[in-house]
């Protein structure tokens, strides 16, 4: 499930010129995504009973980290996205964490932007920890333009 929503969100690339990231499977591994979904870390969002949209959370150095968020396409602009990533920051609050982080693209709309009105900020690199250290180089080696990507966090109150 988690696979055929991000593959359907995944589609937007191609109209903004990064038709790389709209194929192939990005999705994790069905062991991972089992993991997660058995410790709660997925949130999925529905509409007339069907799921069109999912997030994934993790943690690192010590703070939260939204791994994932998809919706599919023909659900946008129903406050999905912004619901789940407030869900998610609520959960991760409860679990006692001070932060969420996340990484992104800086110049796509429904990405750094998004986040930015969602209450999230620019990390700089001084900040981070050694395991969003080795994200980044996973990221890089995986062929990313990594001029155009960034880790943002967002402090989470009650």
């Amino acid at each position: 499930m988690m696979a055929r929503i991000e593959r359907a969100a995944s589609v937007r690339f191609r109209d903004i010129g990064m038709p790389e990231l709209a194929e192939g499977d990005h999705a994790p591994p069905d062991a991972e995504v089992e993991t997660m979904i058995a410790q709660g870390n997925v949130l999925i969002a529905e509409l007339a009973d069907a799921p069109v949209g999912f997030a994934a959370m993790g943690a690192a150095d010590g703070f939260a980290h939204l791994i994932e968020i998809d919706v599919v396409p023909e659900a946008g602009g129903k406050g999905i996205g912004r619901a789940l990533v407030e869900e998610v920051c609520r959960l991760a609050h409860s679990r006692g964490f001070s932060r969420i982080t996340l990484s992104t693209f800086r110049d796509v709309a429904w990405n750094a932007p998004f986040y930015a009105r969602c209450g999230f900020g620019e990390w700089p690199r001084e900040n981070w920890g050694p395991e969003h250290q080795r994200m980044w180089k996973r990221q890089e080696k995986s062929g990313l333009d990594m001029s155009r990507r960034l880790f943002m966090v967002r402090e989470l109150t009650g």
